[in-house]
């Protein structure tokens, strides 16, 4: 499955990076950076940390989703956030598919 980073501004000023698959369902965005260049260095973050299984922390809430957080490769600081995910199965579709990207 191809993935790609799709970088976008938000509220506040702020700018995010989505890992998206090519159907545009998201996997994962960043936590959010002042300017264009901390952005593409999230991106860089992301990619590095997405290579190692124990910087995903998987997590559900009490309602039955499921959901995970990436973080930093060094220091542990959360870098990305997951959608929801209405299974543990399909949040580990996902993880697989951004480990993937660690590859690329």
């Amino acid at each position: 499955m191809s993935i790609k980073f799709v970088k976008f501004s938000g509220p506040a000023g702020m700018y995010f990076a989505r890992l998206v698959k090519t159907d545009g369902i998201a996997i994962m965005n960043c936590r959010g950076c002042l300017d264009e260049k901390c952005c593409a260095d999230c991106v860089l973050r992301m990619r590095l940390a997405a290579a190692y299984d124990k910087n995903f922390k998987r997590n559900s809430t009490l309602d039955g989703k499921w959901f995970f957080n990436l973080n930093e490769y060094t220091g542990g600081e959360i870098i990305a956030t997951s959608r929801m995910h209405s299974s543990c199965f399909e949040m580990e579709q996902d993880i697989s598919t951004a480990k993937s990207m660690a590859t690329d």
